[in-house]
């Protein structure tokens, strides 16, 4: 189950938390804003938040993850995130 601290859409203190933030740059095509977020984030995270996204958004966030993370990304995350 992804973190619920990485889901909602603001938090405590009114900051645009990571899903919102990568959903936006998804929104207006911003590749720079959608790799900015990923790379603030542990590969866990990023696992998390792929998990939290439809599939279609899911091809949209892959091209933006760092080469170097990927393996991780994909050794964290359930069998239905690396099909």
């Amino acid at each position: 189950m992804p973190d619920s601290h990485l889901l909602d859409s603001r938090g405590m203190a009114g900051e645009e938390l990571p899903l919102a933030r990568l959903d936006h740059a998804l929104d207006v095509q911003s590749s720079d804003a959608a790799i900015d977020t990923l790379a603030e984030l542990h590969p866990a995270e990023i696992s998390h938040l792929l998990e939290a996204l439809p599939i279609g958004r899911r091809a949209l966030v892959w091209p933006h993850v760092a080469p170097e993370d990927v393996g991780e990304v994909l050794a964290e995350s359930d069998e239905a995130i690396r099909l």
